[in-house]
């Protein structure tokens, strides 16, 4: 009896172990260029478990362009010259209060700033979850001067 015990002590604590992959940082940023205003941020494109097994490209590259514009405007990029700061610090990171911001994600109004968008690893699935590499490239300037005139962040140097 005692063994039996011991055997489904094993058995749960087998059971219940997961394995998991990590995948390093999801956002990196990659360079800029002070001259022309491109910044170019690497991230990963994955979503929720179950839609992206049938999600393809496309999808998956929506969802990185938007990571790397929310990382801009709410959290900033380390290791960044003109976007260590993020662009919008006086504002919470939900867009539910701010019709604005709901409007331009949910519209995908930010495509308008990408300049290139790149794969950069083959597409692998961890955890029932599809995960593709991109290397996004946002026109800076553009977008922080689509910014300023929808009056939702100061003008810099006044």
């Amino acid at each position: 009896m005692r063994k039996l015990y011991l055997i489904l002590i094993v058995f749960a604590c087998i059971a219940s172990c997961k394995r998991t992959v990590t995948n390093g940082p999801q956002i990196q940023f990659d360079g800029e260029d002070s001259v022309t205003g491109v910044v170019r941020i690497l991230v990963s494109g994955s979503g929720e478990e179950d839609k992206t097994l049938a999600a393809g490209r496309n999808i998956l590259e929506n969802i990185a362009s938007r990571r790397a514009f929310e990382q801009l405007m709410f959290i900033g990029l380390p290791n960044s010259t003109n976007y260590r700061l993020p662009l919008t610090p006086n504002m919470s990171r939900s867009t539910d209060n701010n019709e604005f911001l709901k409007n331009f994600f949910e519209s995908r109004e930010y495509r308008r700033f990408v300049i290139e968008i790149n794969a950069l690893s083959k597409e692998r699935s961890f955890n029932n979850r599809k995960n593709i590499r991109f290397r996004v490239t946002i026109n800076g300037d553009a977008f922080r001067k689509y910014l300023e005139q929808n009056n939702q962040i100061r003008k810099f140097g006044y």
